[in-house]
């Protein structure tokens, strides 16, 4: 077992990664009113675009999963190249 780094307590994935190993990146944007509340009231509201929070709001957020190949040389997006394609 790999200790998550000091500063990372959310990290999920401490493995070390080998050739053929395959994993996901999910990177994502959610509109949590108690989160966006708590960003208004400790002064960050003027960072926010609160028209586009207003606009995008209904949808509740979005994610992207990319499927990424580890291999020998660095890592390979599986996902990117097959909508490039469309």
């Amino acid at each position: 077992r790999i200790e998550r780094p000091k500063g990372h307590p959310y990290l999920r994935l401490t493995r070390v990664l080998e050739p053929g190993m395959v994993v996901t990146i999910e990177p994502g944007l959610y509109f949590i009113d108690m989160l966006l509340d708590d960003a208004r009231a400790a002064g960050h509201g003027e960072a926010i675009d609160w028209a586009r929070v207003a606009q995008f709001k209904p949808y509740g957020g979005i994610r992207i999963e990319d499927e990424v190949l580890c291999t020998d040389t660095g890592a390979d997006n599986l996902t990117r190249p097959a909508f490039a394609e469309r």
